[in-house]
């Protein structure tokens, strides 16, 4: 399940603060002690305790009870929602459970079924000197946060008041107590018995208490292992006691879970004194969510993860598994890692399934690498060998270099693809509007409390900036910077290095997006240039073909000069690389499945499919190319002292290209329709052939998520050897 919105209310430093529309990448950035790991602490709280499968419990909080209270303001109770995005599957199966507690709710339960969302609220309170943390309400819904209080308006299942949730945390008391005694009954050990009944003694508890300070558990406990050691005369009548009072322990709890609370509580049903069934699988089936947290301070990557390894070499279909996770690892970081049997043969840790193992990265065991590649390489080994389905990270950019910042952050954008992530940094590198993420500004308003601003456009990124205290000169730290157009450009270039088996990462290379051609001159401008070029380093500008001339062409060499290389592509945009017919086909066999037409098309047909969308788009290649000739902008300087006279030579300016329209239209298509028919799949727009072909089966090709995935699937052997030389001239570090 994923995470549409979080809503916080008295939680910490954020008295009110929200997430809305959560994407699958999620960045909170803010100054230090802004409150970007309590937005974290708050999902982990509240997913951690619906794991449990629970409706309230004794809450163990970090610190005091009261801390975890905005300006420790416990009159009320602190709320943490969460909204999921809602499959169809688990709606239909939470309506038939529903219609199954009881008569006449087929009706009330159909009106669920449009429900797309599953919402709830878990509230923390003080009772005593301890917390309780409760699900105040759960439905198929919503949350209202316009309110003081966070409410579920719509499909509400479960409401707890106040006093039911004490009465039911009373009872978990109750449990856990029980539970720790079962524990102490287990952690008697025979050496123990063999001395307390080595020789009749009429004081058989005073002797065991002898070899065992305490007995652990209860004072109940306590006196019943009394009564046992002085009524039976053998260990092993003894131990049939033990396991009769832990059978009973047993009763007492399933008793105690199936007791009804002295209150009512509201259902979707109506008013009940149990949990019903429906609401605990709820429960339980978003506790089931995979999580995996990464703090601050990490566990260092060790024999754990080596044991993993080592076990894909051992495992049916581990090798196709280990080969992912290897490849993974070297096309992001440049090194190689494996796991191997010790040497030296250790003991196996207690309670530990795993073999022992070590860890080798590049030949030398992984302690002694650099505190950057081990960080990163935590992150990483993690999400490729446990598959999460959420996962927290707070300062991804711990002991990296800002290079490795930029491999880091474009590897958990292409992650977020299969794992939903939340980010807590400081560092710029993990910001990118136009990527598949949210950017979420995390200040402080005063002293003791913070707000939540979502990050929608250029001008909130300055003020991001600002408000962290970063400065773009962070890309310096990078040996090589290659300039393209646009976002897609990115990733499709990064893909197709990475099934080359090219390592831009060791060569220090990163991308710079420019947001469009048009913006060629800001990034190339000639301070800039000279200031990359007395640093040394060297730099590419990425330009599609779309409809430049030969001068337009010259003028842009001519900016560079020879501080930067201009790679003029031969096809209209990089999409025309990409028309290949049995990856096309490969990705709309993805898109096809969540569809009613899941069987995807011939390579045969794709190609057929992909030659009738080119030629068809003569008509618009031919705007294109006349838009570019006679709509450039006319600006005031065309001439004159004045406005008037200004006004009047643009008006001029205008009726020029007016008369010249018909005529280059003539000429562009005499040009275009001479060699169309031979060219079309080079000359129209890729991405346009790309979005007509998948139209045709119900989909749509969006470039900015779908251009890496079609380049994932290239055979890199039929690969245009103008991007292959580009690509290996970019990687080459001599």
């Amino acid at each position: 399940m994923k995470i549409k919105s979080i809503h916080l209310r008295r939680f910490r430093g954020l008295a009110r603060a929200s997430l809305v529309d959560c994407a699958a990448l999620n960045v909170l950035i803010g100054r230090n002690n802004a409150g970007k790991s309590s937005v974290i602490a708050a999902l982990e709280i509240a997913l951690s305790h619906l794991a449990a499968g629970r409706v309230a419990a004794i809450w163990n909080t970090r610190s005091r009870p009261v801390d975890e209270f905005t300006n420790r303001e416990s009159g009320s109770p602190l709320q943490i929602g969460i909204s999921f995005n809602l499959s169809s599957d688990i709606n239909e199966n939470i309506r038939n459970q529903i219609v199954a507690s009881g008569a006449g709710l087929e009706l009330p339960a159909d009106q669920l079924k449009t429900a797309d969302l599953v919402s709830v609220i878990c509230s923390g309170m003080l009772d005593g000197e301890q917390a309780i943390l409760y699900v105040q309400e759960l439905g198929l819904g919503s949350i209202d946060a316009s309110g003081i209080d966070l409410r579920i308006t719509d499909g509400r299942l479960l409401s707890v008041s106040e006093t039911v949730a004490r009465e039911f945390a009373t009872r978990e008391r109750t449990i856990a107590r029980i539970r720790r005694d079962m524990k102490s009954l287990d952690q008697i050990d025979r050496s123990f018995l063999d001395y307390t009944y080595r020789e009749a003694s009429p004081n058989r508890a005073r002797r065991f208490r002898e070899v065992r300070a305490a007995t652990g558990g209860s004072t109940e406990l306590q006196a019943k292992i009394d009564e046992l050691l002085t009524n039976k005369d053998s260990i092993d009548s003894f131990n049939a006691g033990v396991t009769q009072l832990k059978t009973s322990y047993g009763l007492d709890i399933a008793e105690l879970d199936n007791a009804p609370t002295c209150e009512s509580f509201s259902v979707f049903s109506g008013s009940v004194n149990i949990v019903p069934e429906y609401v605990l699988s709820l429960l339980q089936t978003i506790g089931d969510t995979e999580i995996v947290s990464f703090k601050e301070t990490r566990n260092a990557v060790g024999r754990e993860e080596a044991a993993q390894i080592l076990r894909l070499k051992t495992k049916r279909g581990g090798a196709e598994a280990l080969a992912r996770v290897q490849g993974t690892v070297k096309a992001l970081l440049g090194v190689q890692v494996d796991a191997f049997e010790p040497e030296q043969p250790t003991r196996r840790r207690p309670n530990s399934q795993m073999a022992e193992a070590e860890m080798d990265v590049d030949d030398f065991l992984v302690e002694a690498n650099g505190a950057g590649i081990r960080e990163a390489l935590r992150i990483i080994l993690d999400l490729e060998l446990k598959s999460p389905s959420i996962a927290f990270v707070e300062e991804p950019e711990v002991h990296l270099h800002p290079g490795l910042e930029k491999v880091l952050h474009n590897y958990l954008v292409r992650k977020s693809e299969t794992v939903q992530l939340f980010l807590a940094t400081h560092s710029a590198n993990f910001l990118d509007a136009s990527a598949r993420q949210n950017v979420y500004l995390v200040s402080k308003t005063d002293a003791t409390t913070s707000t939540v601003t979502k990050v929608a456009s250029e001008g909130d990124l300055l003020k991001v900036s600002e408000e962290v205290g970063l400065r773009p000169s962070t890309v310096l730290m990078f040996d090589r910077l290659v300039f393209v157009e646009g976002p897609s450009d990115e990733e499709i270039l990064g893909e197709l290095a990475v099934k080359l088996n090219l390592d831009l990462a060791a060569s220090s290379t990163a991308f710079v997006q420019m947001g469009g051609a048009t913006r060629f001159a800001h990034y190339a401008a000639e301070a800039t240039l000279n200031l990359l070029s007395r640093r040394q380093i060297k730099m590419w500008f990425v330009i599609d073909k779309d409809e430049r001339d030969d001068t337009e062409v010259a003028r842009l060499l001519e900016a560079l000069g020879d501080r930067a290389e201009l790679t003029f592509l031969g096809r209209r945009e990089i999409e025309n690389y990409l028309l290949f017919p049995d990856a096309v086909s490969a990705l709309l066999r993805e898109k096809l499945q969540s569809t009613a037409n899941p069987q995807a098309p011939s390579s045969e047909e794709i190609e057929a499919l992909i030659q009738a969308s080119a030629q068809e788009l003569l008509d618009r290649a031919i705007y294109l190319r006349l838009a570019k000739a006679v709509l450039k902008p006319v600006y005031p300087s065309h001439g004159g002292d004045n406005a008037q006279e200004r006004l009047e030579a643009m008006k001029r300016a205008i009726a020029e290209r007016i008369a010249t329209l018909e005529p280059a239209e003539t000429k562009i298509r005499a040009e275009l329709t001479g060699s169309w028919e031979k060219n079309a799949e080079k000359l129209a727009p890729g991405s346009e052939i790309l979005d007509r072909v998948f139209s045709h089966y119900g989909v749509r090709y969006k470039k900015e998520v779908d251009g890496r995935r079609l380049a994932s699937h290239i055979d890199t052997s039929k690969l245009d050897g103008e991007i292959t030389r580009f690509l290996k001239k970019v990687a080459t570090t001599v």
